[in-house]
């Protein structure tokens, strides 16, 4: 393993500016400040009143759902972990072994970089880690500073820089290039996840105190807080044309977000319990886990919760599109807990599919449309389902598991492509690297967890062999599946 160096290139937090925020906001020129590298407006108002259904403070008391809820953290250093066992076989094609405690997130950036974020309150920059073997690569960098773990990573559009947000309440930015601290931000609680505009340098962070944070990368300047969630701010993003915000939350509600105007447009309450009206598409109830966005239509946006539901909602909108029941819990007291559903995402081809991943090990793979939508193909992991993704040209979808494999799922067929093992502790979290078309590869899988590794597994190119079919009790496919002669409707 990489050892850790005695001293940081970080240089001193950067030192932000003591005014009131409303003062700070007036007077920002946020126009001249948000432009993307073509000139054109990265946060930019585009015609709608969302302010006009924000809910009332004064709502009914008694319609809002227990705050409070647990974060969905993974892991306790120290804590008894079942699921270690000896490694049968590793497939991966590096690791990354810089941490000394659970690895709880990773990212990659479009020129091959990969960042590791862990429970020792560090994170490791490993440049060109996915570049060709035989291309020289710099050696990794250890981001030290943090005072608690390090939950949430990321790069920004371009590569420049890289972020990294943790339980001590800050995010912090780095020079890609160098390794070296760019600045501190401060603000917000625990950060729980942090998200890059997908045109520039802006940066968002959500966090457990029930706040939103947007700041300028380049300067450090605080853009927006956003306010309103009555518990912690568990998932969210920049919808992918950056025109909004979406967050979910451990108060069961889903909130659509101006970043120009820093108001609430809308916000999809959680449902209250009971027997939906007649032909009525109802939210889900409990905290809003995970979310996913539409890669083609910005206003669609994926929601799944801890009663075992997802829903398909459209900002623009504000309606309920489509309710995905995972594995829903009914109404009665005596009722099952659950599945929650903890892992979400849209397929690009075809683009009315969707896929849900609960900790009952199930995958599902759905088809929303106008009219009632339904489940098309039923995968299974041996446990657990940490984090999925689709490809971005396929109708394949890849999956990381409690049951210590990584899967690439034929969506269509519901047969396994490919499956991966190599870690010998829980998975926590997974990032797709995509190569483009056309490559001897389709590019890379990159997984961390309780094992304190962080792993790289190459995705099979065109023409790949299939894997052996699965042996008796083996996870698979659990339900059968349409075929292209049975009305896939597949181009």
């Amino acid at each position: 393993a990489p050892a850790v160096p005695l001293g940081s290139p970080a240089r001193g937090p950067f030192e932000g500016d003591a005014r009131p925020l409303d003062e700070m906001l007036d007077q920002m020129e946020v126009d001249g400040i948000l432009r993307d590298d073509d000139g054109d407006e990265l946060i930019e108002d585009d015609g709608d009143d969302l302010g006009e259904d924000m809910p009332s403070d004064d709502d009914d008391e008694s319609t809002r759902p227990p705050t409070g809820a647990a974060s969905t953290r993974a892991s306790t250093p120290g804590q008894e972990r079942p699921f270690r066992k000896a490694i049968e076989s590793d497939d991966s094609v590096k690791k990354l072994e810089g941490h000394v405690d659970a690895v709880y997130c990773v990212a990659t950036s479009i020129k091959g970089d990969v960042m590791t974020g862990g429970g020792d309150d560090r994170a490791w920059l490993y440049r060109g880690a996915l570049l060709a073997d035989g291309e020289p690569a710099p050696p990794p960098v250890c981001l030290e500073g943090h005072a608690d773990s390090v939950t949430a990573c990321g790069f920004s559009h371009a590569a420049a820089f890289a972020a990294t947000g943790g339980y001590d309440g800050t995010v912090r930015l780095w020079d890609v290039a160098t390794g070296a601290l760019a600045r501190t931000l401060e603000g917000p609680g625990d950060v729980e996840w942090l998200d890059w505009h997908p045109k520039g340098d802006v940066i968002l962070a959500g966090a457990c105190d029930g706040t939103i944070w947007m700041w300028l990368a380049t300067s450090g300047a605080c853009m927006r807080v956003f306010a309103g969630h009555d518990g912690a701010v568990l998932c969210g993003g920049f919808t992918s044309d950056g025109k909004r915000i979406v967050t979910g939350s451990a108060d069961g509600s889903v909130r659509v977000w101006a970043p120009k105007k820093g108001a609430c447009g809308h916000c999809f309450a959680p449902h209250p319990g009971g027997p939906p009206p007649a032909k009525a598409t109802v939210m889900t109830q409990g905290a809003v886990a995970c979310l996913a966005f539409h890669p083609t239509e910005p206003d669609l946006v994926l929601a799944g919760a801890e009663d075992g539901c997802a829903v398909v909602l459209h900002c623009k909108a504000k309606k309920i599109i489509a309710r995905l029941e995972h594995a829903a819990t009914s109404d009665a007291d005596d009722a099952e807990p659950a599945a929650s559903v903890v892992a979400v995402g849209f397929a690009a081809n075809p683009d009315r599919w969707a896929a849900t991943g609960a900790v009952d090990g199930g995958l599902k793979i759905w088809e929303f449309r106008a009219d009632e939508p339904r489940c098309r193909a039923e995968l299974a992991h041996g446990a657990a389902v940490v984090a999925l993704e689709w490809h971005p040209r396929q109708p394949t979808v890849v999956s990381a598991s409690a049951d210590l494999k990584v899967r690439v799922w034929d969506a269509r067929s519901g047969a396994a492509v490919a499956e991966y093992a190599g870690a010998t502790d829980v998975p926590l979290c997974m990032t797709c690297a995509f190569a483009p078309a056309g490559g001897p590869s389709d590019g890379f899988v990159v997984t961390g967890g309780d094992d304190k590794v962080a792993r790289v597994f190459s995705l099979p190119g065109p023409g790949a062999p299939p894997p052996p079919p699965p042996a008796e009790g083996r996870p698979g496919s659990r339900a059968v599946v349409e075929s292209e002669a049975t009305g896939l409707g597949l181009s």
